[in-house]
């Protein structure tokens, strides 16, 4: 089965005005990968993914099928029009494409495809702050867990970047809020070097009206605690999280902080006003944490 002329001519226009903004996207995949690869994404790439490279790197142009005036749409076959899309969309959803030439693509591959990182066309999008084409992959059906090789979802992507309207949208759409990484971060993990307080101040409100608070399983900033990151626990406070909410336990941040002997997070937890009740007081004494119990009772 052979291409349609229609879909054939508009991709050749769209590529041709866009090869001379963007340059080549064969040329640009690869750089977008090996530039992935140097930022840490593949530090130790399969060999599925160097093989993969060499490939595209062997080919003749990806394109030079659609803007060959020789080749007619005729004799560009389906499966080979597939592959071409497959390759290049990443490039194009990268670039910020136009979502109608994108939607076209759309219509002959698999939305839900990875490429050699295991990134989705919802990771670009995520990563690369397009909002609208982030919208047309969830209508089209992307899935908003699958894992880059990392083990990053698309909106661990975003709040890495710091992308707060994305951020919105993946969790409007159902992401998941906890989900660790392979370096068992989740999303709010990421946010802790963001300039800004956009995207933690997003992921807190997306937490409170999920109920979390509600139902007292840990928050983000018991977690924190829990983990002695004082940087993330710093963020989420500037960002509005409440300092004193308890677990179902009835524990607060400042007693996890206190049970794990972090005292650098009880430090920032204790600088915002956070409240040392019997409960905190006697887990310290019961840990037999003299400097603890100093900076409880203000001795420090």
């Amino acid at each position: 089965m052979q291409a349609e002329p229609k879909l054939y001519n508009q991709i050749k226009a769209y590529l041709g005005s866009a090869n001379e903004k963007i340059g080549d996207p064969r040329r640009q995949l690869i750089g977008y990968l090996l530039e992935r690869d140097k930022e840490g994404l593949g530090r130790k790439p399969q060999e599925h993914y160097t093989q993969k490279i060499k490939r595209l790197s062997a080919r003749p142009d990806s394109f030079s099928a659609f803007r060959n005036e020789a080749r007619s749409p005729e004799k560009i076959g389906r499966h080979e029009l597939k592959e071409h899309l497959q390759v290049n969309i990443y490039d194009i959803i990268a670039a910020g494409g136009e979502p109608s030439v994108v939607e076209k693509m759309l219509n002959h591959v698999d939305v839900n495809a990875v490429n050699p990182l295991q990134e989705s066309l919802l990771h670009v999008a995520a990563e690369h702050g397009h909002l609208s084409l982030l919208g047309l992959l969830l209508r089209r059906g992307a899935r908003l867990e699958l894992r880059d090789q990392e083990g990053r979802t698309p909106l661990h992507r975003a709040a890495n970047r710091d992308h707060g309207e994305v951020v919105r949208a993946l969790m409007k759409a159902g992401a998941c809020l906890y989900t660790l990484d392979a370096q068992r971060k989740n999303p709010v993990h990421l946010t802790a070097t963001n300039e800004d307080l956009d995207c933690a101040r997003a992921l807190l409100m997306e937490e409170r009206g999920r109920g979390v608070e509600d139902q007292t399983e840990p928050t983000f900033l018991h977690r924190a605690a829990q983990e002695d990151d004082q940087s993330l626990a710093r963020k989420l406070l500037q960002a509005g999280a409440a300092v004193d909410v308890r677990t179902r336990q009835d524990k607060t941040a400042l007693f996890y902080a206190v049970s794990g002997n972090n005292e650098r997070t009880a430090g920032v937890l204790l600088e915002v006003g956070a409240a040392v009740d019997q409960v905190v007081l006697n887990e310290a004494v019961n840990l037999n944490n003299g400097s603890m119990l100093r900076l409880l009772l203000g001795e420090h």
